[in-house]
């Protein structure tokens, strides 16, 4: 059977709830405009406000995790309906918070765009560089965050979630997402329910007042027709491509992370426990009284904190997941092996800022040059001490894999966080002040966090391929790229 055949059967066995999603969004849409008109002048009228929006968002869950389990057979591996909705609740918090932080940095684009053109070089920071041109590239670019990555990465998630409860199949979504289907998908879904609508409102009214009145009146219902049929048409697609997705083959890259991550998930839930604990220090410390005199003397003492034990905790994991079960060193010496070669990395650092300040030379240098070769010695370090394997460690210098994931992890958890963290000096706001300040604090650590556990489980697998225990295939083809063939 077809991708297409396949799509339309899911959306004939669940044409009921396919054509709820329709009348009964809008009943839903219509009882919470109904809530803001209510008065609150009577004690059950204060009760009936705090009763209805409860009743709209159990509503909305019924509906949604109806629909999404509808798209799958029963024969596909199904939990129980109130455990799909709760976790469904629990994607809509993280689509509330990512909401909130894409609004932040609406707010935060006029001051980067002139703090990307203040940088820029004098000959181009006139023509290409320009602060219009910044500006309007980073409207652009949350524009994307908010119609194509974020639904693309959440709906996936979601749809899982529905089905399963919380024991979503991880590696299939990690590869859905590298299907080549899925995120076309994404985009016309995007093109047509948030981008089109907007130009039925650019058109002068003209004419009679019913006849404004009656063409209002359709283009609001051409827009709800639209955004409900694309949603619609992404969940049975994205449960269409979900169910015929392929187990994942044992050389597949994402399995090999995931064989490697197993035997330090003790030290990975250690690693999310002391985030938590981070996040919520950073928020107690900063927004105390008596901090407000000097909170980045504060925030500087407690990030030395959170890099020390993260050291320790990172150190750990390194030593479970380089060679488990191989020979290796005692943890305290471990731990002490690393320390040392991390100095040459802070003083190369301090070295460069001082020398160039902050340049286009000196931000290579230390963000991807300095770790990229000092990194393989620290992860070699933590589990071998002083005999280290020389000539595999050395050997990775050459490997392009290596230099790309540096590159990732500059983007994805260093950039992105200093852009997030409200401590950060880009926006020129005091550490802890703004909007959704506890979600930004949290958003950039996971972020920063991620990205080194990734970072260390592929040195793993690149050090596993050195020794020649792993065959590590140049491109995922075929079934390993993206789902069928």
């Amino acid at each position: 059977m077809s991708y297409l055949n396949d799509l339309l059967r899911r959306l004939h066995a669940s044409i009921g709830w396919v054509a709820a999603q329709f009348w009964a969004m809008l009943l839903l849409a219509a009882a919470g405009l109904a809530w803001t008109r209510l008065p609150d002048k009577y004690t059950w009228q204060v009760l009936l406000s705090l009763l209805i929006p409860l009743v709209l968002i159990a509503g909305f869950l019924l509906l949604q995790a109806g629909t999404m389990r509808r798209l799958f057979s029963e024969n596909e591996g199904r939990s129980r309906f109130v455990n799909g909705a709760l976790m469904l609740l629990g994607w809509a918090a993280l689509v509330w918070v990512a909401w909130a932080i894409l609004d932040w940095c609406g707010d935060q684009i006029p001051l980067w765009a002139s703090y990307m053109n203040s940088i820029a070089p004098a000959h181009a920071r006139e023509r290409i560089f320009t602060y219009n041109h910044w500006q309007s590239w980073l409207t652009w670019l949350i524009w994307i965050c908010r119609w194509i990555i974020l639904p693309g990465k959440l709906i996936p998630h979601m749809v899982a979630s529905a089905q399963r409860g919380w024991r979503i199949p991880v590696r299939k979504l990690i590869r859905l997402l590298l299907n080549w289907r899925w995120w076309p998908a994404v985009i016309v879904a995007a093109l047509l329910s948030a981008m089109l609508p907007v130009h039925f409102f650019t058109v002068m009214p003209h004419g009679t007042v019913s006849h404004q009145v009656w063409v209002v009146i359709f283009k609001l219902v051409g827009s709800w027709l639209l955004a409900i049929a694309c949603w619609v048409m992404l969940l049975a697609w994205c449960a269409t491509l979900l169910a015929r997705q392929p187990e994942p083959s044992p050389s597949a890259v994402d399995q090999q992370l995931f064989d490697k991550l197993r035997p330090g998930r003790r030290w990975l839930l250690s690693l999310a426990v002391w985030l938590v604990l981070i996040v919520l220090a950073f928020e107690l410390i900063l927004n105390r009284p008596g901090t407000a005199q000097a909170p980045g003397e504060a925030a500087q003492a407690l990030m030395l904190i959170f890099f020390l034990v993260l050291f320790i905790l990172l150190a750990g994991l390194l030593r479970s997941i380089v060679a488990p079960g191989g020979r290796r060193v005692r943890m305290i010496w471990g731990v002490l092996m690393a320390a040392v070669w991390a100095v040459p990395w802070l003083v190369a650092s301090y070295l460069l800022d001082d020398l160039f300040h902050v340049s286009r030379w000196s931000t290579a240098l230390s963000w991807v040059a300095i770790p990229g070769v000092l990194i393989p010695f620290i992860a070699a370090s933590a589990q071998w001490g002083v005999r280290l394997p020389w000539r595999k460690t050395i050997s990775l210098f050459g490997e392009w894999r290596w230099w790309i994931a540096i590159v990732f992890t500059v983007i994805y958890g260093h950039a992105l966080p200093q852009l997030l963290s409200p401590v950060s000096g880009l926006t020129g706001s005091a550490p802890g002040s703004g909007e959704a300040a506890l979600p930004r604090y949290f958003i950039a650590m996971l972020l920063y966090l991620s990205a080194r556990v990734l970072l260390l489980a592929w040195f793993a697998i690149l050090l596993a391929r050195a020794s020649g225990r792993v065959q590590l295939p140049l491109i995922q083809g075929g079934e390993d790229a993206g789902g069928n063939a």
